[in-house]
Parts: C-alpha cells; structure tokens; sequence
C-alpha cells in the first residue's frame, strides 16, 4: 500500500500597520469634577481638552505590586493652547491616572 500523498498546507498572513505610541510623563493642571483631565502641560507646552471621548478604569493585581492600584485612563481631543486662546486641529491622546502621576500616550489617527 502506498504511503499517502504529502498535503501543503496555506496559510494567509494578515498583516497590519501598527502606529506607534509616544508616552510621555503629563501635569495636569485642572480637572472637572469627575476627574476627568480638562488642561495639562507636557513638553513644555500647555494643552486643553477640547472633547472626551470615553474614559475606563483597569485594576492592577495586588500580587503585582503589593497593593490594589487602580488606572484611570481617558481617551480625549486636545488643541495646544495660545495667549489668544486654543488653535490647532486637536489630537487624540490618553490621559493614564494612576494616584497622582500622569503619563501622556499619543494616538495615531484615532478619533
């Protein structure tokens, strides 16, 4: 009996273009109410949150760190801000809060 025909298997590969993320630390100088971020500064330069577009909140395993700390980012539409008030076209950026330090992410093309 003859040995069965060798099979090729195909398979496709998808690929995608992964945009790049810059982090960088962020001070945020004013807050709303419900902490959500509404002016920072960062690279010198001061920003305003011109729209929100969502926010969440991600726990970090106590196991991890030694203690329960959770991080609030928001993802939202800022313009850099002027002495004749805010230009700019906006970029989407997260805002990640964990306690009192801030760190900035840049999102590609993201809306």
């Amino acid at each position: 009996m003859a040995a069965p025909a060798a099979t090729r298997q195909h398979s496709t590969v998808q690929r995608s273009t992964v945009q790049r993320s810059t982090v960088q630390r962020a001070i945020v100088e004013r807050c709303a109410s419900d902490g959500a971020p509404q002016q920072y500064r960062a690279g010198g330069r001061h920003y305003v949150v011109t729209e929100v577009h969502g926010h969440w909140v991600t726990g970090t395993p106590w196991w991890l760190t030694g203690q329960d700390v959770d991080t609030h980012t928001w993802r939202v539409t800022v313009a850099a801000d002027s002495p004749r008030g805010s230009c700019g076209s906006g970029r989407v950026v997260e805002l990640r809060a964990t306690g009192s330090h801030w760190q900035l992410t840049r999102v590609g093309g993201a809306r």
